[in-house]
């Protein structure tokens, strides 16, 4: 499923399906040029089609993209068990202690 939502606003703006690139593209393709334009930021997770999507249709998405708390610490902290995962398995320690 797909869903955008306006967070200044609090109002769910597009909603599809499925949880494709097309269903975020059809979204913007809804907006205006103007509307584009004037978008300041943009909460998104950590999903590649919709990063492409994004880009593909907004002005200096690269610039405008945020990627939100719940990714970015799910990202972390599975980076972090991989690395103690390793420790565990014999390893140096990655931090040592005095």
């Amino acid at each position: 499923m797909t869903v955008v939502c306006d967070l200044e606003n609090a109002t769910v703006e597009h909603v599809a399906e499925d949880r494709r690139s097309e269903s975020l593209e059809s979204f913007w393709q809804s907006l205006s040029p103007e509307q584009l334009a004037a978008i300041k930021a943009i909460a998104m997770d950590m999903w590649t089609p919709y990063i492409q999507a994004t880009i593909k249709c907004v002005p200096d998405a690269g610039g405008k993209i945020v990627f939100d708390r719940f990714h970015i610490m799910n990202h972390m902290v599975r980076q972090w068990i991989r690395c103690a995962g390793r420790n565990i398995a014999g390893s140096p320690p990655l931090v040592t202690t005095p």
